[in-house]
């Protein structure tokens, strides 16, 4: 495989860190017709709270390339909400 590892896996304890944060906040969805969680977590306070955690500019990627990781993590973005899937 050619070409640049993605994000995640040149920074693995910062992509555990994003998935634990986004983890944290994770809420039932509001209408409890479903067990889909969600959170309410944006790209910049992704970032936000991953350098509060000691993650450098360095070890962390543009706000850009972030919704994409997010997406890939799992966390798909629909109307500022990032989808976790469905609780237990």
């Amino acid at each position: 495989m050619c070409g640049n590892k993605r994000w995640e896996a040149r920074q693995p304890a910062a992509a555990t860190a994003l998935q634990q944060l986004a983890e944290a906040r994770a809420q039932q969805e509001p209408s409890f017709t479903s067990s889909l969680a969600f959170t309410h977590l944006r790209v910049s306070e992704a970032l936000r709270q991953l350098k509060v955690q000691g993650f450098s500019d360095e070890q962390l990627p543009a706000a850009s390339t972030m919704a994409v990781v997010l997406n890939r993590l799992g966390l798909g973005n629909l109307q500022g909400y990032f989808i976790l899937g469905h609780l237990g």
